[in-house]
């Protein structure tokens, strides 16, 4: 197993930013599709625990933010309690 970057990117969407990897290839090589992937990114989906780790592996993103994942996004016509 190869060590992490001290400096590790905080996102999976960091990741792709500053990588240069395009989204198909990194999906790819996670063994996702890349609308999976997109999904991910989104929010609109959390990874299963082995997609988490490979994800986590491939990007060096720490495990816990992808894991965490971004907030999911609000649609429209959604009740926001009020």
């Amino acid at each position: 197993m190869s060590e992490l970057p001290m400096t590790a990117p905080k996102t999976l969407a960091a990741y792709l930013k500053t990588s240069g990897i395009s989204a198909r290839k990194f999906a790819r090589k996670v063994g996702i599709s890349q609308s999976y992937l997109s999904l991910l990114l989104k929010g609109e989906r959390h990874p299963a625990w082995k997609v988490a780790i490979k994800l986590a592996r491939e990007s060096g993103v720490p495990i816990e933010r992808v894991l965490e994942g971004p907030p999911p996004r609000r649609h429209r016509g959604e009740n926001d309690g009020q």
